[in-house]
């Protein structure tokens, strides 16, 4: 009968220290499948996706809580040489109508009504366009360099021909 007890004892040791294997196995294999996305919480429709945000066009940061177009914002002081120097302000504002959009008021110092430009990343565009609607057409490029300018290349078109910038520095 010992020996019965003994043998019974040896196997539920046995089971136990399988139990207890299967245990700390199922455990870690737990543990390694853990949800990366549970406390990430994405902003204006951003998507979490292996712990990182895939945010929506017009929007980028950590949590897709910046509007791509928030470094641009603002008053400039604008210096050009091109060829002569002149010195006028613009102001940039948000488009209320889309999100990867600007709104640039006195852009050349000569456009009464807004000049439209569209922002991805760090670069700024003007599609061509007449905001005036006087026969000049305006298009161009430029790069925001932070922390607060702008360095621009465009072009004016119009009846009296065309007058061409490639050094118009604009300063928050």
């Amino acid at each position: 009968m010992n020996k019965q007890m003994n043998s019974r004892s040896k196997y539920l040791s046995s089971i136990r220290c399988i139990m207890v294997g299967m245990s700390v196995l199922l455990l870690s294999v737990l543990s390694g499948c853990r949800d990366v996305c549970k406390d990430v919480q994405c902003k204006n429709g951003g998507t979490c996706i292996d712990g990182s945000c895939n945010c929506p066009d017009g929007y980028s940061g950590p949590d897709c809580g910046t509007n791509i177009t928030a470094n641009f914002i603002g008053t400039y002081n604008v210096s050009e040489t091109c060829p002569n120097v002149v010195t006028y302000t613009v102001n940039v504002g948000v488009d209320s109508i889309n999100i990867s959009e600007v709104n640039i008021a006195n852009f050349n110092n000569s456009f009464s009504n807004l000049v439209h430009a569209s922002v991805n990343g760090t670069t700024i565009s003007i599609p061509g366009q007449a905001p005036d609607n006087d026969g000049r057409v305006v298009s161009g490029s430029g790069s925001f360099i932070p922390p607060n300018e702008i360095d621009w290349n465009y072009t004016v078109t119009g009846p009296s021909g065309t007058f061409s910038c490639s050094n118009s520095v604009w300063i928050k």
